[in-house]
């Protein structure tokens, strides 16, 4: 499976399978790959990737995803 199919699977809500995979790509790919994707901004795009990588909770990853666009953290 490549890239944007584990990403795309990740946020279909397969996540826990997909998170281990996507643990060993590298944080700026992660980013750039989810933006891609999914068209969003790059404070998504960096939760997203925060969170694969275990350096913040789902929840907080959630908590991004709800904020406005325009805003940072």
């Amino acid at each position: 499976m490549n890239l944007l199919h584990r990403i795309e699977s990740f946020l279909n809500g397969n996540i826990i399978e997909n998170k281990k995979a996507l643990e060993k790509v590298a944080h700026k790919t992660l980013r750039d790959n989810y933006a891609r994707l999914t068209g969003c901004d790059g404070v998504r795009a960096n939760a997203f990737a925060d969170y694969v990588k275990g350096q913040i909770t789902f929840q907080e990853y959630c908590d991004t995803n709800h904020q406005p666009p325009n805003r940072t953290l």
